[in-house]
């Protein structure tokens, strides 16, 4: 059996500035991180907004539910393939560390 992963990557505003792109451009970044990381059955993209605070992608495959491995997390919602969460009052290290820690709590407990 081959092990599932997850990824995850982070994008401040000057990266998505340097790269030409904007906030538009993200979902076709998450389509590269899952092109790219086939054994990845979690992949979250993380990203500053113009606005203050940090949003996020998280898209799954089955079994995993892609909200309920976000749903205790500001902002959260969306289904079970794709979920989205706005964390207003942070930056984007400490987003990292809440988000993903959700998720590997959730995915822990789901797997005992």
């Amino acid at each position: 059996m081959q092990r599932q992963s997850d990824t995850w990557t982070l994008l401040t505003k000057q990266d998505v500035v340097h790269a030409g792109a904007d906030l538009a451009d993200l979902p076709d970044v998450v389509d590269e991180l899952i092109a790219t990381s086939p054994d990845a059955a979690v992949v979250v993209l993380l990203h500053e907004t113009d606005q203050g605070g940090i949003r996020g992608i998280i898209r799954t495959d089955r079994p995993h539910h892609a909200l309920t491995l976000v749903k205790g997390l500001p902002g959260a919602g969306g289904g079970s393939e794709e979920a989205h969460v706005y964390l207003p009052d942070t930056d984007i290290v400490n987003a990292e560390k809440q988000v993903i820690s959700s998720i590997r709590e959730t995915l822990n407990l789901t797997r005992t």
